[in-house]
């Protein structure tokens, strides 16, 4: 018999803050909360958290990469994800609108394998603006699109919406700004922003 790995991404209690110990189940020594993790889905499960993923049909329209279009200037984006990945890109703004702008799910992750590898300098583009990936300038790109694919996406809101009382959680997400367009508490955080306005 195979024994499954529990990966231990979640590095504390999402609900309190405690520590958390993996044997049998992630469980918090503090509040006593368990969370089951779901192999087919790779997430998290517990009544009181959402953990997004673009696999599990329950939280998959939160993810950057599921089809919300949304418009950032004069180019319609497909995905967040799709505007992340132009962010690497500092030529052309009809190969943006044209290449980058259509993709969504796994396609739009996997252009990174044919843009500049953004980490060597750390600076980004804002339709040709360059900007430091830890800067208050980048920062603030992150919340107007945001913004904007709140305002664009009915079914955003509406995912939101169905998660108030809920903690939200990325658990294959990534914490260093270095090695990522989008960490995983700028993700969340702007998540729960956009659902304090509903």
């Amino acid at each position: 018999m195979t024994t499954l790995l529990i990966p231990r991404s979640l590095d504390v209690c999402p609900l309190c803050g405690g520590k958390l110990e993996y044997a049998p189940h992630p469980r918090c020594t503090a509040c006593h909360e368990t969370f089951e993790y779901d192999y087919n889905y790779k997430v998290f499960r517990n009544p009181n958290i959402v953990d997004i993923s673009y696999r599990n049909p329950e939280s998959s329209l939160l993810s950057n990469l599921f089809p919300h279009s949304f418009n950032i200037g004069n180019i319609s984006f497909a995905s967040m994800e799709a505007f992340l990945r132009s962010l690497c890109w500092n030529g052309d703004l009809e190969v943006i609108k044209n290449e980058f702008a259509p993709l969504f799910g796994v396609n739009a992750v996997n252009v990174k394998y044919v843009l500049p590898d953004w980490r060597e300098n750390q600076a980004l583009y804002y339709f040709g603006r360059k900007m430091e990936r830890k800067g208050d300038f980048y920062k603030r790109v992150l919340e107007v699109a945001y913004g904007n694919l709140f305002t664009y996406s009915h079914l955003l809101r509406m995912a939101l919406f169905k998660t108030k009382g809920k903690v939200l959680i990325h658990s294959i997400g990534k914490d260093n700004p270095q090695e990522t367009l989008l960490t995983r508490n700028e993700f969340i955080s702007n998540l729960n922003m956009l659902r304090e306005r509903l």
